[in-house]
């Protein structure tokens, strides 16, 4: 991390692990707003994204050690060894970015750094302007020990995090077999969390500043969320989905259950499940769905099979006429000046 200008920057935290909060206060403003690590003269803004890659320094770690107390975790997050061969597979990872996707990266992630015992998956900040008025960028913090599987069993893993099954089976392939590998893994989630930070600088999302946050005024989640806990599908549609809970200790029984997650999910704009869990998590799912399904026309299946019967097979809304106005505004966001 190294020297900008006189900028300001404030650190939305986002743990794709487990941050599904209960109520509509921001329990981080303070925090993002006075920790040392939302200094710009940490990071700098010159390069390609690839030359930001970085083990996980002091600042940061005492920022996560913060964040860690808010969120009631005690793990604190230490460097990890090997960087090297990190910087090797973000370079090869980078090589196959569309030229839209590249850019961005380029223009926005200001630092990549990877931990282990971070006490999630990932962690997205946001660098803001010496006024404190505008995102100019952000950075992500990895934990690669979350990541050791390949590509389809590490998503089909996190999925089943929500359920418990005794006759059913659960799997998602979004690679092929010969691209079915724990980089992809890596690109996929690196892709998620870039999303949080594109719907800062994009301002398509509330300041993660504020107390309190409104998402019924923009124009992503207008049509989508009444508040950051509840949807406009909660009552009749898909009631459900307020249930639930990924890597959390309530399970959904998939084998009684399934219909009342997936069959109301498909009538939704919602292009997962996980991007059901909240606006913003809405906003990062469909930005890596997009790359993913529509720029680089990947696969994405969701298959549910009891006792070795098919029950459901199920494609990404993203490429669905369910979400085809959340799809036109991330063509309007990639694709802007």
């Amino acid at each position: 991390m190294k020297i900008f200008h006189y900028i300001s920057i404030i650190i939305f935290i986002f743990f794709c692990l487990n941050c599904q909060k209960k109520s509509n206060v921001n329990l981080y403003a303070n925090l993002f707003q006075t920790d040392e690590a939302t200094k710009i003269q940490h990071y700098k803004q010159s390069g390609e994204w690839i030359q930001k890659v970085y083990n996980i320094d002091n600042l940061h770690i005492e920022f996560v050690k913060k964040l860690n107390k808010i969120d009631g975790f005690s793990v604190v997050p230490q460097p990890m060894q090997n960087i090297e061969e990190v910087q090797k597979q973000i370079v090869s990872i980078a090589q196959n970015f569309p030229k839209p996707v590249a850019k961005l990266f380029n223009t926005y992630l200001l630092g990549l750094y990877f931990c282990k015992d971070l006490g999630g998956t990932g962690i997205s900040g946001f660098v803001y302007d010496k006024e404190r008025k505008d995102a100019v960028g952000g950075f992500i913090i990895i934990d690669l020990h979350w990541i050791e599987r390949n590509a389809n069993d590490w998503i089909s893993q996190k999925e089943n995090t929500v359920f418990l099954a005794k006759k059913s089976v659960l799997n998602i392939a979004i690679e092929e077999p010969q691209n079915n590998n724990p980089q992809n893994a890596l690109r996929y989630i690196l892709l998620h969390e870039f999303g949080h930070i594109l719907s800062v600088v994009k301002k398509e999302v509330p300041d993660f500043r504020l107390k309190k946050r409104n998402f019924k005024e923009y124009r992503f989640f207008k049509e989508t969320w009444i508040s950051e806990n509840e949807s406009i599908y909660d009552k009749e549609v898909f009631p459900f989905r307020s249930y639930v809970q990924f890597y959390g200790n309530k399970k959904i029984n998939l084998d009684k259950k399934w219909e009342l997650i997936y069959l109301p999910l498909q009538k939704t704009s919602f292009p997962t499940l996980y991007s059901a869990m909240n606006p913003d998590e809405q906003f990062a799912e469909a930005f890596v769905s997009y790359v993913h399904c529509v720029l680089e026309q990947k696969p994405w299946k969701l298959i549910i099979s009891k006792e070795g019967e098919q029950k459901l097979e199920m494609g990404n809304g993203i490429v669905e006429e369910r979400c085809l106005t959340i799809k036109s505004i991330l063509d309007d966001v990639l694709y802007q000046n």
